[in-house]
């Protein structure tokens, strides 16, 4: 069975930068997430998650700082 990391950015002008993160096994998404950059620096300001990134069973601040430096790492790729 195939495990995937989606990272999908919006880039709105006049609005915050939005970094969507999904977890899948196969055809199941197992975690969703969201960062947001507010003052388009490239890094994240705020996040929220639905789900446990670091598989210890909950959804604590070592899940948000996972989320943070993903998309901290995602956001300095240009293109």
């Amino acid at each position: 069975m195939s495990k995937e990391i989606i990272l999908r950015k919006e880039d709105v002008p006049g609005q915050d930068v939005r970094v969507f993160l999904e977890l899948k096994d196969g055809e199941t998404s197992i975690t969703a997430a969201m960062a947001t950059d507010a003052d388009r620096d490239n890094v994240v300001d705020r996040v929220s998650i639905v789900g446990d990134l670091d598989g210890d069973n909950d959804l604590d601040e070592d899940d948000k700082a996972l989320l943070r430096d993903m998309v901290n790492l995602f956001l300095k790729i240009k293109w």
